[in-house]
């Protein structure tokens, strides 16, 4: 009887050791599964991140891109904004600093260049077409009014300096004879022809812009 029930005791020992093993080679096959799932699972987040990594890298390079064409459309602006600044200085380089009005000197180059009274005396007077400008040295009448005889205001001794342009004119004047317009190598001759001829030397500035210079008899 004894040993009856010692068998049953193995028999019943035995059968929970199995079945131990059983549950842990259930658990075992449970982890496995749970760590097969759980790589599974990993694999798309993985994917995902991928993705998510590129369409970031993308959106810089995208913005990087971007970037460039902006720069790249500035420095392409910059040279028109440099070329607007440069038209710009040489038109205000071309306007007189000189007010509006008559400028009135008389061709005497054995003069000092001194004024006599309300009268200015030039003693050299030369265009130049490089950098169109035309210089007096001596003394000059001014007055406001072109067409006036009277009231003029005497400008010192001194070098003076206007801007011309294109539209400059260059002219020998005679009383009410028309106009005789020259080119700017034609006027300096005749300027040199002129200088102790005691003739007029007349400019006239309008709206800042030096309008024409005359040989007036």
């Amino acid at each position: 009887m004894k040993k009856i029930s010692r068998k049953i005791f193995l028999l019943l020992a035995l059968s929970l050791i199995l079945s131990s093993c059983k549950a842990d080679n259930k658990n075992s096959d449970s982890t496995k599964e749970k760590n097969i799932e759980v790589e599974e699972n990993d694999t798309p987040k993985k994917e995902t991140d991928k993705k998510k990594t590129k369409e970031a890298e993308n959106t810089d390079k995208s913005k990087d891109t971007s970037n460039k064409t902006s720069e790249k459309a500035k420095s392409e602006e910059s040279p028109t904004e440099d070329k607007k600044n440069e038209s710009e200085q040489a038109s205000s380089k071309q306007s007189s600093s000189y007010k509006d009005g008559m400028y009135l000197s008389i061709l005497s180059s054995d003069k000092s260049g001194e004024a006599q009274g309300e009268i200015g005396y030039c003693k050299s007077s030369y265009a130049d077409s490089n950098k169109n400008i035309f210089t007096i040295e001596g003394s000059l009448s001014y007055n406001k009014d072109p067409k006036a005889l009277e009231g003029y205001e005497i400008m010192a001794n001194s070098t003076y300096e206007f801007p011309f342009d294109e539209n400059t004119v260059f002219q020998a004047t005679s009383g009410m004879a028309k106009p005789d317009i020259m080119t700017i190598d034609e006027f300096n001759k005749y300027l040199k022809e002129c200088k102790d001829s005691g003739l007029g030397l007349v400019l006239v500035i309008e709206n800042g812009h030096l309008k024409s210079v005359s040989i007036s008899s």
